[in-house]
């Protein structure tokens, strides 16, 4: 479904006007765990809705979309619970405000995917597991070499943020952002 509404987004976009072609975003974000749905409210006034802490997870996933310019993220809970699994790259591992904790991001091959999807996702594990080591500095090279050669949004945006890290090291490093 996921793959489908990216396809249709991407229909729409070339039969906007050129200055909404500029506004025009959206993500999608996949995640996988308990919920409440059902009507809330008083007799008065129902609202039939979702709530619980797996709602406010894949929000703030879906509201990273943008940070990683990456039109589909999927939580590492929601990737395990497919059949078959789709050959994916981890693109973080974050701790989201107000969340205890981290959550792992993938990204799923999908229809605005490189083409060459497997090897940047190999290269890209490399870097990563440098930059999970604290490794900033080789990590920050690896990513800006990937950005450059794949241009890769989210290389560019883990090439920057070693960069950050690199002139302000955090005091205890596990790998996982906040």
């Amino acid at each position: 479904a996921a793959m489908a509404l990216i396809q249709a987004m991407e229909r729409v976009r070339p039969q906007l006007p050129p200055e909404v072609q500029e506004l025009f975003g959206y993500g999608v974000a996949i995640h996988a765990g308990m919920a409440m749905i059902g009507n809330k409210g008083s007799p008065k006034r129902l609202d039939y809705g979702v709530m619980g802490d797996l709602i406010n997870s894949a929000a703030r996933v879906e509201s990273l979309t943008k940070a990683y310019g990456i039109p589909l993220l999927m939580t590492r809970a929601a990737s395990d619970k497919l059949s078959p699994r789709p050959a994916c790259r981890v693109i973080d591992v974050v701790l989201p405000v107000g969340k205890s904790t981290p959550l792992e991001l993938l990204e799923a091959p999908h229809p605005l995917s490189p083409s060459a999807f497997e090897p940047l996702a190999v290269e890209y594990a490399a870097a990563f597991r440098d930059y999970q080591e604290g490794r900033f500095g080789g990590a920050r090279e690896a990513f800006a070499d990937l950005a450059a050669r794949y241009r890769d949004p989210a290389s560019r945006c883990l090439a920057k943020r070693c960069e950050e890290l690199l002139v302000e090291p955090p005091a205890q490093w596990a790998g996982v952002y906040r």
